[in-house]
């Protein structure tokens, strides 16, 4: 990613400066447990800088809301999170439902409250829950509420930067895959792998070069490792801004050794 990418800008005495381009540090993480991020260090003479039109950030093709701001180490630190995420965090108006409706019908009024799009896959969304809801009483946001309902059905919530999905690990496997191998195309080394009946699921992990444009939640099928060979959901990666260079992918799909 060149500099030029990320449009977000803050103010430092009267300079305009490109937040990342000022930056001691950025780096992109994105996820599909809880809210990917954008982290931002900036050197110490931004604490007394107005922050005010570096609330929002665009970088890596999705929009961020800043959330965090700290001092330390002689460095100002920002802390962005996905801005789907962060509209779901901020609603917490009362919504219960006292007969039973389909889990979708739940989601779909959370995220519909908050102006967020949403994708339900049917396998939870078909699902009927009772007593549903947050009441006046329960300090809860939307996003709290969709991600334990989505792991109470068996399933998982994120943003992809355009909507909320809340799916299964079944249902994104089914995906259309890219094919990845061992030091080849953008893989750029070993793709290392734990199988263990002790763990819930299988993980991966291996390291890609910049032109990697893969995002979690997708799919790939993994070529040449002997046991590690299939396909394997990317729950995250993370990349260093703002010359992009390498990135640290991580992989996931449910327990295959033993099942």
């Amino acid at each position: 990613m060149k500099p030029s990418d990320v449009t977000v800008t803050t103010l430092a005495g009267d300079q305009r400066r490109d937040l990342i381009t000022a930056a001691l540090a950025a780096r992109v993480h994105t996820t599909i447990v809880g809210a990917s991020t954008l982290r931002v260090a900036l050197p110490d003479e931004f604490r007394k800088a107005s922050l005010d039109e570096a609330r929002i950030a665009h970088a890596e093709g999705r929009d961020w809301s800043l959330v965090a701001i700290r001092r330390e180490a002689g460095r100002v630190r920002l802390v962005y999170e996905d801005t789907l995420i962060a509209r779901l965090r901020r609603d917490t108006d009362r919504i219960m439902y006292q007969v039973a409706i389909p889990a979708a019908d739940l989601i779909d009024r959370f995220c519909t409250d908050a102006d967020v799009p949403v994708t339900i896959d049917p396998i939870i969304g078909q699902i009927h829950i009772e007593g549903a809801g947050r009441s006046i009483l329960d300090p809860t946001t939307s996003w709290q509420e969709i991600a334990a309902l989505a792991a109470k059905l068996g399933g998982r919530a994120f943003s992809d930067g355009e909507r909320i999905i809340v799916t299964t690990d079944a249902a994104l496997l089914a995906g259309n895959p890219t094919r990845i191998s061992d030091s080849s195309g953008a893989v750029t080394g070993d793709i290392d792998f734990t199988l263990d009946v002790a763990q819930p699921n299988d993980r991966a992990a291996l390291t890609v070069a910049p032109a990697w444009q893969i995002d979690a939640g997708s799919v790939v099928d993994v070529h040449g490792t002997g046991p590690a060979d299939g396909r394997w959901v990317v729950s995250e990666w993370t990349r260093d801004l703002p010359q992009a260079g390498a990135g640290r992918v991580r992989l996931t799909r449910p327990r295959t050794l033993g099942a």
